[in-house]
């Protein structure tokens, strides 16, 4: 049985590792999705962006290993739907660094 101190911390760290992932998750998938279109023409911030928050998604899902393994449950079909719908899909797919640009030139 866990102690409530064990808990009171644990909780926040979880939460806060869940963030990070989905947020590092949606990167790597529009940073991913940007690599795979523009074969080799995106350049290395861009592969660094994209190996750096698959480091990030890999770490916070081995911290949740570590101090709350069923969560595991939860936060393996979480991170996969963000970085497909939300990096690659909503991001890079809806062209919205190319409307955005557009947007700033016009304005």
């Amino acid at each position: 049985m866990p102690s409530i101190t064990s808990i009171l911390w644990k909780t926040p760290v979880v939460i806060g590792a869940l963030v990070v992932g989905c947020m590092a998750a949606s990167q790597a998938g529009w940073s991913g999705a940007e690599s795979i279109a523009d074969r080799g023409q995106a350049g290395f911030v861009t592969d660094l962006l994209l190996f750096g928050t698959l480091a990030i998604s890999y770490g916070t899902l081995m911290l949740i290993e570590r101090i709350a393994k069923p969560l595991l449950w939860v936060m393996v079909p979480v991170l996969p739907y963000f970085a497909i719908v939300l990096g690659a899909w909503n991001g890079f797919a809806s062209d919205f660094d190319g409307r955005r640009g557009g947007a700033i030139k016009e304005h």
